[in-house]
């Protein structure tokens, strides 16, 4: 989850540099970490009771690739 607030960042950087409107890095920051407390929460009640027979968890790593692929 931490990466997460870091690759928006870099997503709201990209729109700045597009020209488009974005967050700055600071906003955006606030904005994801204020939901971070929620998924850590939700996250593990769910790979604990996955909604469905089949349920693949993809783990990422920091520069966006997949580390790792659990099934259960």
């Amino acid at each position: 989850l931490d990466t997460v607030v870091e690759w928006r960042v870099d997503a709201e950087r990209a729109r700045r540099a597009r020209g488009e409107p974005a967050l700055s890095d600071e906003d955006a920051r606030d904005y994801i970490e204020r939901f971070v407390p929620a998924y850590r929460v939700y996250v593990p009640a769910l790979e604990a009771h996955p909604p469905c027979v089949d349920f693949v968890t993809l783990a990422q790593s920091p520069d966006r690739g997949v580390r790792r692929v659990d099934r259960r």
